[in-house]
């Protein structure tokens, strides 16, 4: 589940728009020396961009042990489907494209701080050892396919939604993984692989 919505929570869709956002709404007009600096400037945002993200993971990766995994993917998660609220707003609305950039980098470094790692390590706790090695290989699979599909439709959905609708669409995903996360999603800090067992074993209250 979760590393479905990994993907399904749009975080391709806004980095294929990052280029977009840095070279601005008119690099298709722009001629000489202009598309020279737009692209420039696209290439600074890409730096701008993965700098945030190893940040944000930084941050996780120190803190994970004391707050826990289920906060960093319930807060995630959260930041995300605001994110993505924010940004089909901005987008419906026309905004700047300052505001459009910095909705953006909100997305990613929530994503970075928790979606985006913390699912490849709660899975890697929670399966067996016997089975460890095929579910981790599934989990893989479908992420990648998720990844595929994701980008496959993507411009559809944008033709067919619009921007906006496509990044509600995604804030939407998010929200459901919210719910998900908090109603199925054990926390495993602390623990060992026979006490996540007893987890599953024993049900919902004992996740908590």
């Amino acid at each position: 589940f979760v590393v479905c919505v990994q993907q399904w929570s749009g975080v391709n869709a806004f980095v294929f728009n990052t280029k977009k956002l840095f070279q601005g709404d008119d690099y298709a007009s722009l001629t000489g020396p202009a598309k020279r600096e737009a692209n420039v400037d696209a290439l600074h945002g890409a730096i701008i961009v993965n700098a945030v993200q190893v940040l944000f993971t930084g941050i996780s990766a120190s803190l994970m042990d004391r707050a826990g995994r289920r906060f960093f993917l319930l807060a995630s998660l959260i930041g995300m489907a605001i994110s993505c609220l924010v940004t089909g707003i901005v987008y419906h609305s026309s905004g700047h494209e300052n505001l459009k950039i910095f909705v953006v980098l909100c997305y990613l470094a929530c994503f970075a701080v928790g979606l985006g790692p913390v699912p490849w390590l709660i899975a890697s706790e929670i399966f067996p050892n016997d089975v460890r090695g095929v579910m981790m290989s599934l989990c893989t699979v479908i992420n990648w396919l998720s990844a595929f599909l994701i980008t496959l439709t993507f411009d559809s959905m944008n033709s067919a939604l619009t921007p906006s609708g496509t990044f509600w669409f995604y804030g939407v995903v998010c929200t459901i993984g919210v719910v998900g996360v908090y109603s199925f999603v054990p926390e495993t800090k602390g623990k060992s692989l026979q006490e996540i067992s007893e987890i599953f074993r024993h049900g919902y209250r004992e996740r908590h």
